[in-house]
């Protein structure tokens, strides 16, 4: 696996095709956005909320708790928002609802990962290219992605 210390931050136009799907949901389709979760976190060092849309690698229905992960790495804004105050407020779809995010270990990291991978295998070559990351996909490979790709789990409050 091929893999810079961090992966790329994006330029100009990837950021306006990444921000669309947040312009869906502030218009009001986010009923159409079933894949991916709207996340609403609080400013580690400003306190001010911030928006970000993320893809879901998974939800676990019975345990009614969705995985998402730091495609662009652990400096990510949203992520160090969620290292300092895990209590998100989040939208998947039509479903809006408080939440707390958790960061998992990275041998459960690496297995939603590999999950996901194999539901998805052109979509994470694509975002995989997007984002600097060359890869054979092979077990080991992505387990080591975990290291650096967090993966949190956004369980709904009480």
């Amino acid at each position: 696996m091929k893999m810079k210390s961090q992966t790329k931050r994006p330029g100009r136009f990837l950021l306006f095709l990444f921000r669309l799907p947040k312009v869906v949901y502030q218009v009001g389709l986010g009923r159409l956005m079933f894949f991916q979760m709207l996340l609403k976190t609080v400013g580690r060092g400003s306190g001010k909320p911030h928006k970000v849309v993320v893809d879901i690698l998974e939800h676990d229905k019975i345990e009614d708790v969705y995985y998402i992960n730091a495609a662009f790495g652990s400096r990510s804004d949203w992520y160090l928002n969620i290292k300092t105050n895990p209590a998100v407020h989040a939208q998947v779809g039509g479903r809006r609802f408080a939440a707390q995010a958790t960061i998992l270990p990275s041998e459960e990291a690496g297995n939603i990962l590999m999950r996901f991978v194999h539901r998805h295998p052109r979509y994470v070559r694509v975002m995989m290219h997007v984002i600097g990351v060359e890869t054979g996909f092979s077990e080991h490979e992505i387990h080591c992605l975990a290291l650096q790709m967090p993966v949190m789990a956004v369980k709904p409050a009480c």
